[in-house]
């Protein structure tokens, strides 16, 4: 009990005297009512037995010390009469201080007119509101106050029960932060109980599957499983009550619509405080367009990988980041040998410097270049290149890399050259024949009308040996003209379906009078060569210039081979790139050990008057009447040549049809008449 005449705080100690603070703005409790704050502080209720209040208020110091809530008293007015240690901890400000000082100090101004209502209206059945109790050094603290009256009486003090939601509010606005992150994540957020019923359903997931939280809200999750694989939700949730996490599990799954999602899927357990597994997290991440853009990604490198023109792509400094397969079937350049060089190992040396400037300079502005290229392959050869070059710009507009796709058109510019050497040849040809028809008739003339001259010329007339002269000069200018009508194919053939083999036989010993002892002279024969239809004495003619050029293509001696053999040409032999057409033929080779020439003097070795010969040593119709006369039989002529590696004439000669040799051997063997 306390001492008559003093009003003691229960819990801490004398109260001290208001008017004895000095400096301490609370309000002051009147005089008269100290008796009545005293009994309160005392905890004494109304029917108690005075007897009891020493045990009571022990029991009752002990309680409201250990709340953990602050314990507050008001008197009528609003003063506090008494606090517990704890709502001092909470508003900062001592306990000895407290009673006396108004209750309002502690709230927030704007909740104040809150307080007073619920002060008039509250009875013993009490009222609870939420507040923001402000600290003396500013601070706030959101607070449940629950009040009550301690007696349903006019001017009977209040008891407050402040307890302290920080926490609460603190756990509650850090579940609203996470909820706010589920929902607003781009994957959809699923959580289920362990048999599989959906308890929550973010956004993502109404977007994801076309059903609202709340049609899936106690449902099971296989409602999303296609049926081709029911029992994947009971394996999935096997694992989870095993405490073990699928993760990263590609899998479909079916919309509302009925669309079927390609997503990749992670569950994790979901455990409450103890560590008891109270349910699952799933995450599901729709990776359709990623498998879509996969999928496409695989048929553009697989159309890329089969491509025939060879494709790198480098980055912005020229290093070689790609290559396909047509890459190293061109160059010879394997994948990793290119990775990471520059393609600068393809140059030739046959296009200066500033021509690659100017391509990098177009590519760098961002344009495409196109153009041809010749490039030298691993193994030191040279090839065209048809090419195109193009920049790619990354999601900023800058160039990033660059992709060049190129065509090997070596062989289509050979054969192209090929053609363009024909039709030269056919027009000089044309021009040829009719130059020698001409020029053949003028020398008839002239060579007639000497002879008539000279006959009626005494021997001895100095008139008549000039006349013989110029007779002469005409029978080698007809000489010529023959040539030239040959090489025109005009000239009038007698052909016959003849054995090339006994050709080279019979004119063999005059070939080798006509090469030299310095020449060696070696012959192959075909036993099984078939026959050709030709003119024989123009085939003598054949290998008699052919044997002249290896001659003189050999002025120190040599080796000069003569080979025939049958060949069977297919569309797809290697002989195709003669445009020779497919069938059976005999091929008459002629091979020397001379000088030899390069690709400029091989393309033009054929045209008439052409002549690697000093002046006067050659007309330059040796080989032109050649070509005429092969063309003419039906034939085709090639060279192969490469500087100081000798040159080998290749003639093929179509073998003579079966019915035409059925008939010569008829008219031959059987008799007549």
């Amino acid at each position: 009990m306390s001492e008559p005449g003093r009003n003691q705080n229960s819990f801490s100690g004398d109260i001290e005297d208001p008017k004895a603070q000095t400096g301490d703005t609370q309000e002051v409790v009147p005089a008269d009512r100290k008796s009545e704050a005293a009994a309160i502080a005392s905890f004494s209720l109304p029917g108690e037995e005075v007897s009891t209040l020493p045990r009571a208020e022990q029991s009752y110091r002990v309680f409201v010390e250990s709340m953990v809530e602050g314990a507050v008293t008001l008197l009528p007015d609003g003063a506090i009469s008494f606090c517990n240690s704890r709502f001092s901890e909470m508003v900062g400000f001592p306990v000895r201080r407290c009673p006396g000082t108004c209750f309002e100090r502690f709230l927030a101004p704007e909740q104040v007119p809150l307080f007073r209502s619920l002060l008039e209206s509250c009875g013993r059945d009490g009222k609870d509101a939420e507040f923001t109790i402000v600290a003396s050094d500013g601070r706030q603290m959101p607070a449940r106050i629950s009040m009550r009256r301690l007696a349903d009486r006019p001017g009977c003090e209040l008891c407050l029960v402040v307890t302290d939601l920080s926490k609460q509010k603190q756990a509650e606005q850090a579940r609203a932060f996470l909820a706010a992150i589920v929902d607003s994540s781009e994957d959809a957020i699923v959580g289920t109980t362990l048999e599989g019923i959906i308890v929550s359903w973010n956004r993502a997931a109404e977007r994801l599957y076309g059903y609202t939280a709340e049609e899936m809200a106690g449902r099971h999750v296989a409602l999303l499983v296609p049926d081709h694989n029911p029992s994947e939700v009971n394996r999935i949730l096997a694992s989870i009550k095993r405490g073990e996490s699928v993760e990263h599990y590609e899998t479909q799954r079916l919309r509302k619509d009925g669309g079927l999602l390609d997503v990749a899927l992670t569950v994790s357990p979901v455990r409450d405080p103890s560590g008891m597994l109270t349910g699952t997290s799933a995450i599901y991440r729709d990776i359709s367009e990623r498998n879509r853009a996969e999928r496409e990604h695989r048929r553009l490198m697989a159309a890329i990988e089969q491509l025939a023109e060879a494709v790198v792509i480098t980055d912005v400094e020229g290093a070689i980041e790609y290559v396909n397969p047509a890459f190293t079937a061109i160059t010879g350049y394997s994948r990793g040998e290119a990775l990471g060089r520059n393609p600068r190992i393809l140059k030739s040396g046959k296009q200066d410097a500033q021509f690659y400037k100017n391509v990098w300079d177009t590519i760098l502005e961002g344009n495409v270049w196109r153009g041809d290229l010749i490039n030298r392959r691993k193994e030191g050869t040279f090839y065209s290149a048809e090419t195109s070059i193009t920049p790619v710009r990354d999601e900023r507009g800058r160039i990033s890399h660059f992709i060049s796709v190129t065509q090997d058109v070596t062989e289509r510019k050979r054969l192209e050259a090929q053609l363009r050497q024909s039709q030269k040849m056919e027009a000089v040809g044309r021009l040829a024949g009719g130059v020698a028809h001409d020029f053949n008739n003028l020398l008839t003339v002239i060579s007639g009308r000497s002879s008539i001259v000279a006959e009626g010329l005494a021997p001895s007339d100095p008139t008549r040996a000039s006349l013989e002269e110029v007779i002469k000069a005409a029978d080698r200018a007809a000489s010529l003209t023959r040539q030239l009508l040959a090489f025109s194919r005009q000239q009038v053939l007698q052909p016959r379906v003849l054995d090339l083999n006994e050709v080279v036989v019979n004119i063999e010993k005059l070939l080798r009078r006509l090469i030299g002892e310095d020449i060696s002279l070696i012959t192959a024969f075909d036993v099984h060569l078939g026959r050709i239809k030709a003119d024989p004495g123009q085939m003598e003619q054949v290998l008699m210039n052919l044997a002249v050029n290896a001659r003189d293509a050999m002025p120190k001696g040599g080796q000069l081979t003569i080979e025939t053999r049958r060949i069977l040409l297919g569309d797809n032999s290697s002989e195709a790139r003669l445009n020779v057409p497919p069938g059976p033929y005999a091929l008459l080779s002629v091979t020397d050990m001379g000088v030899g020439m390069d690709e400029q003097t091989r393309l033009r070795i054929f045209e008439p008057f052409f002549t690697t010969k000093d002046p006067g040593k050659g007309t330059g119709l040796g080989l032109s009447t050649v070509y005429g006369i092969v063309r003419q039989s039906g034939g085709h002529i090639s060279v192969r040549s490469e500087p100081g590696q000798g040159a080998t004439f290749e003639v093929y000669l179509p073998e003579a049809d079966s019915k035409e040799r059925e008939r010569r051997s008829c008219a031959r063997d059987c008799p007549a008449g």
